[in-house]
């Protein structure tokens, strides 16, 4: 599941741009919140799948330091 938060979060970058750019031309006044909401959703995801790549580390170590102790 977290693997695809890679694939979403650059989905939401790129909706976020085209956002932006449609501003940057006049196209309305709608865009800019879309873009907001584009880009929180990026970091959200992006802040998600640190907090796992995290979990999974301290994991790793914390399973390694009794083990290390017993040879």
């Amino acid at each position: 599941m977290s693997s695809s938060f890679g694939a979403l979060g650059a989905a939401f970058d790129a909706l976020e741009d085209v956002c932006l750019l449609l501003t940057l031309g006049g196209a309305g006044a709608a865009f800019p919140v879309l873009a907001t909401i584009f880009a929180a959703c990026k970091f959200i995801l992006l802040a998600t799948a640190i907090l796992y790549l995290l979990a999974g580390l301290a994991m790793c170590l914390g399973n390694r330091g009794p083990a290390a102790q017993a040879s």
